[in-house]
C-alpha cells in the first residue's frame, strides 16, 4: 500500500480545503482550487471504461476483428477494442450518444453542481467525462454556466471570471470530433505551434494558480490532464493537490511524478466496504482486496457540503418560488404593453403558482421538511435526530411511510458503523413494523434496513448482535420468491457466514458458506453469481486456515469450474484468485509440480489482462512459480481431493 506518499483521511482533507477557502475569501484572494473530476461521478447511469471496453470486444468479434491490443495499459486496451468496434468517428460519437442521452443525472453530478452554486471552493471543473449530466444539474438548479468542449472553444474561459466554468478536455458526446482514441486523446495533450489556446494551454493557465481536487478520476498515462499534470508537477504548488482515491490502491498505478510530490495528498477511505463485497480469499500484496476501504465520489462530495454548510438549493427549499421566479425573469417589465405581448398568459400562470405556493409554506415548516433540508445538506446524522423526536409523535400515513425512506437514506449515506446509523435503520425497520397492511415499498426498505444494520453491527466489532440481525432476516424473508428479496436474502447469508469466519468459529463459518452455495446454486442473476463465487472462495480460503488442505483445493477447483467461462470481470477476479490460492495450498503441502501447474495456469489466463489487480495477481503467480521445486509441466498430477 501507500508508505512513502501523503495520506489523509476525508475529514482532515475537508478541515484543510476549508481552511485556505476561508483565509482566502477573507483576504479576498483568488480561489485556491479547481474540480477535476472522471467517469468516477457519472457511474452508474454511464458504464466505466471496463465495461465499454467488453463490450466493443463482443462487436469486434461479430465483426472478425480479432487482433490484440499492442499494450496492456487501459488507454491502450480501450482504445483498441473502441477502434475495432466501431472505426469510423460518427459510429464512436452514435454509440456514446446512446450510452448517456436520456440517461439520469448521478448522484454525484447533483452534489457536484450544489457545490459550484455557493462557489465556496471553486466556481471551475475540468472533466474527462463526455455527458452533459453537471451542466443539466445545474440548469436544473437555475445556475448559468459556460461549456468549454473542444479546443477552438478555449477562449470562452476565463479563469479570473466569477462565473461557472466546466471544461470537457476531450470533448463531448454531441460532437462526432469529440476524443475517445488514444492517438486522439494525445493529440489532444500536445500544444500547437500555429494555436497559442489550446486544450494544453489552458491547463497550464488554470494550475499556475490552482490546484486540482481530484475526483472519481483514474489517470490515464498520455491524456491531457496527466501530461499538464507532468508540467506543473515539476514545481512546488501554492495549495495542495488533493487526489481522493476511491480505493487506496489506485494511487499504486500512478506515475511517481505524482505520488512523490511534496504537495500531494492521497485521500482515502477509512472504513471497508459492505462485508457483500469481502473476500477472504488470501490478500495479495499490492493488489485490490474488498477488505481495501472504499471511497466513493458522493462520499467526497457529501463531506465537503456538510464541512462547507452549504444551504439547499433553492429549487429544493421553495420549488413553486423558484419557478415563479424564473418565469418572471423571463417576462418584459410591467407596462401598457405587457398585456398585448404576453402571448401565452405567462403572468397568469405566474399568479396560479404564486397561489399554489401560499398554501405549501406551512407544509415547508414541517418538521418532515427540515429532515429533508438535513438530507440535501449532507446533514445526516441531523437528519437521524430529528426524524427520532418526530416519531415520538402521532404520525399520519403518509408521514410514517416518507419518514421511514429518510431515515434509510441517512443512516445508508453515513456509513460509518456509528451509534447514529444504527439507531437510523432501527427507526426505519420500527416505522415498516408499525405500517398496517405493508405494501411492497415498505416491506423492501425494512429489509434493506435490517441488513445494512447487520453490516453496520459487524463493522463496529458487535458480531454476535450482527449474525442475530442477519438470521432474523432469512427468517422473515427467506420464503420469498422476488429478485430484490433473494437478493436481501443472500446478502444476510453470505454475511453471516463471513461474520462467523472473522468471530474465529470456522466451523460454523463452513457450514454457513455451504448454505450460500446451496441456496445460490442455480441462481442466474450477476449479483447473485458473484456472491456465490465469494462464498466458496472464502469457503476454501477458511478450510485452508483450519489445516484441510485437500478440501480447501477442491473448493477453488469447484468455484473455477463453475466460472471459468465467464465474462464479469469482477467474477473474473475471483477465479484467479481461486486459482492463486490453490497454488499455494498446494505448495505448502509440498506438491511442487501441482503448485506449478496452478500457478502457470494463472500467468497463462490473465497475463494480457488490462486490470492491474489482475496483473498484481499474476506477479505474485511469477514469484510462486519460481519457489516451487520444479517448473510446470503438462502431466502435472495433482493430489485427489476427498
Amino acid at each position: 500500500m501507500l508508505s512513502d506518499v501523503k495520506k489523509v483521511d476525508l475529514i482532515t482533507a475537508a478541515g484543510h480545503i476549508k481552511q485556505v477557502c476561508d483565509e482566502n475569501r477573507t483576504m479576498d484572494e483568488p480561489a485556491p482550487f479547481f474540480f477535476l473530476v472522471g467517469s468516477g461521478i457519472s457511474y452508474p447511469p454511464v458504464p466505466l471504461a471496463s465495461k465499454i471496453e467488453e463490450t466493443c470486444k463482443v462487436v469486434s468479434r461479430e465483426h472478425k476483428r480479432i487482433e490484440p491490443p499492442p499494450g496492456a495499459r487501459l488507454i491502450d486496451t480501450y482504445s483498441h477494442w473502441f477502434d475495432q468496434a466501431y472505426p469510423h468517428a460518427v459510429e464512436r460519437q452514435r454509440y456514446l450518444r446512446g450510452l448517456i442521452e436520456g440517461k439520469f443525472i448521478s448522484h454525484a453530478n447533483f452534489r457536484l453542481a450544489h457545490l459550484l452554486l455557493e462557489k465556496s471552493i471553486a466556481n471551475l471543473v475540468v472533466t474527462t467525462n463526455f455527458d452533459d449530466f453537471l451542466s443539466r444539474a445545474l440548469s436544473l438548479f437555475g445556475k448559468a454556466h459556460i461549456v468549454c468542449d473542444h479546443p477552438r472553444t478555449v477562449e470562452r474561459i476565463n479563469p479570473e471570471a466569477e462565473d461557472i466554468q466546466i471544461v470537457h478536455v476531450h470533448g463531448t458526446y454531441w460532437f462526432y470530433d469529440c476524443c475517445n482514441l488514444k492517438g486522439e486523446i494525445e493529440e489532444r495533450s500536445r500544444g500547437s505551434a500555429e494555436n497559442s489556446l489550446t486544450m494544453a494551454s489552458l491547463l497550464d493557465t488554470l494550475m499556475a494558480r490552482r490546484s486540482p481536487l481530484v475526483i472519481g478520476y483514474g489517470g490515464w498515462e498520455g491524456d491531457v490532464v496527466m501530461c499538464a499534470l507532468r508540467r506543473r508537477l515539476q514545481n512546488l504548488l501554492p495549495y495542495n493537490l488533493y487526489w481522493f482515491c476511491y480505493r487506496e490502491s489506485e494511487a499504486e498505478s500512478l506515475p511517481d511524478f505524482i505520488r512523490n510530490h511534496p504537495n500531494v495528498y492521497f485521500v482515502i477511505g477509512t472504513r471497508p466496504p459492505a462485508l457483500t463485497a469481502a473476500v477472504a480469499g488470501g490478500p495479495v500484496e499490492g493488489s485490490y482486496t474488498a477488505e481495501e476501504p472504499q471511497l466513493p465520489a458522493q462520499k467526497v462530495l457529501d463531506e465537503l457540503i456538510r464541512v462547507f454548510n452549504l444551504p439547499a438549493p433553492a429549487l429544493t427549499q421553495d420549488p413553486l418560488g423558484y419557478f415563479a421566479d424564473y418565469l418572471k425573469q423571463s417576462l418584459p417589465q410591467e407596462d401598457g404593453t405587457t398585456a398585448q405581448t404576453d402571448i401565452y398568459s405567462l403572468a397568469s400562470v405566474i399568479e396560479r403558482i404564486e397561489a399554489a405556493r401560499g398554501q405549501t409554506i406551512k407544509a415547508r415548516a414541517s418538521r418532515m421538511e427540515q429532515i429533508r433540508d438535513r438530507l440535501r445538506r449532507s446533514q445526516y446524522r441531523e437528519a437521524i435526530r430529528l426524524g427520532v423526536e418526530m416519531a415520538a409523535g402521532k404520525l399520519a400515513a403518509r408521514e410514517s411511510r416518507d419518514l421511514l425512506s429518510a431515515m434509510l437514506t441517512a443512516a445508508w449515506r453515513l456509513d460509518d458503523s456509528s451509534a447514529e446509523e444504527i439507531q437510523g435503520y432501527d427507526l426505519t425497520i420500527r416505522l415498516g413494523d408499525s405500517t398496517p397492511k405493508a405494501d411492497g415499498y415498505v416491506r423492501e426498505r425494512v429489509a434493506m434496513a435490517m441488513v445494512n444494520k447487520g453490516l453496520a453491527l459487524a463493522g463496529g466489532n458487535a458480531q454476535k448482535e450482527a449474525v442475530a440481525v442477519f438470521d432474523e432476516v432469512i427468517k422473515r424473508f427467506g420464503k420469498d420468491r422476488e429478485p430484490f428479496f433473494r437478493q436481501q436474502v443472500a446478502e444476510a447469508m453470505f454475511n453471516r457466514a463471513y461474520t462467523l469466519d472473522a468471530m474465529g468459529r470456522r466451523d460454523a463459518a463452513i457450514d454457513a458458506y455451504d448454505q450460500v452455495v446451496q441456496r445460490l446454486n442455480k441462481a442466474e442473476e450477476p449479483e447473485l453469481q458473484e456472491m456465490l463465487a465469494m462464498a466458496l472462495l472464502n469457503k476454501g480460503y477458511t478450510l485452508g486456515e483450519l489445516q484441510r488442505g485437500r478440501e480447501e483445493q477442491q473448493a477453488y477447483s469447484d468455484l473455477v469450474k463453475r466460472f471459468s467461462a465467464t465474462k464479469d470481470p469482477d467474477i473474473q477476479m475471483l477465479v484467479a484468485q481461486a486459482m492463486y490460492n490453490k497454488g499455494l495450498s498446494l505448495q505448502g503441502q509440498n506438491h511442487g509440480k501441482a503448485a506449478a501447474k496452478a500457478f502457470q495456469t494463472v500467468i497463462d489466463r490473465f497475463e494480457l489482462s488490462r486490470n492491474r489487480e489482475l496483473r498484481a495477481l499474476v506477479d505474485s503467480a511469477r514469484a510462486g512459480l519460481q519457489e516451487t521445486d520444479s517448473p510446470a509441466s503438462p502431466e502435472a498430477a495433482e493430489p485427489e481431493a476427498r
